[in-house]
This record gives C-alpha cells, structure tokens and sequence, in this order.
C-alpha cells in the first residue's frame, strides 16, 4: 500500500500545524479566503490531476490502493475525488473556478519544465 503523505511530527502533531505562528494564524469561520463571500466549496488538498497521474483514475483498491497518513493514523484514499483529499469549505465557487484558475494553470505548466 503507498502512502500518499506523512504529515506528522515526531510528537505526532500534524505538519500543517507546526511552524505557524498563533499570531498570522486566522479562522475564516466560513468565509472565502479570497473575497469574502460564503465558502461554499472544497478546494482539493494535492492537485487532482496529478493525483490522477500518480495514481490513476478510478477506484485505488488492492494493488492500487493509496493511503494518507496524518499524525500516525492511516486512511484509504479510494479515489481522487475523495473526500479526505480536500480542505472543509474555504473558497466560493466563482473564486475556485476562475480566480485560482490561473493559479492552477501556472503551476501545472512549472510540473511540466520541471519534470521536462
């Protein structure tokens, strides 16, 4: 079984977690991050299509199968649409679909000269 990340420090907090200071650290309490509407959708934690790359698509079972791993605790990623892939709501749609949409754009054509 591969395991997709190891995000856990040797005290067992989760990595995202560690080296942030209290003080730049903000609760969004529903809001988008981006403009401030209500959040409304999920923005996935790893860039779908390269979850897809990696791992193929379809249901990641078996010899396919994929983990997360999160402060020691292990949890099967059945595909790349999975639930546990993605933030809780932090982003409206009209910003996840057009703004970051560059952004997306931009980092997908870096992969590609890096892995040129």
């Amino acid at each position: 079984m591969k395991a997709l990340l190891e995000l856990a420090s040797e005290k067992g907090e989760p990595a995202m977690e560690l080296g942030i200071p209290d003080d730049i650290r903000h609760d969004y309490a529903g809001q988008c991050w981006w403009c401030g509407s209500v959040a409304d959708t999920r923005e996935h934690r790893y860039k779908r299509s390269d979850l897809i790359r990696d791992f193929g698509k379809g249901t990641w079972l078996g010899e396919s199968a994929v983990s997360r791993v999160l402060a020691g605790v292990k949890t099967d990623i059945r595909g790349s649409k999975s639930e546990n892939l993605k933030f809780e709501r932090n982003i409206c749609g009209a910003c996840n679909n057009t703004l970051s949409e560059v952004i997306s754009a931009t980092f997908t054509r870096s992969c590609r000269v890096r892995n040129a």
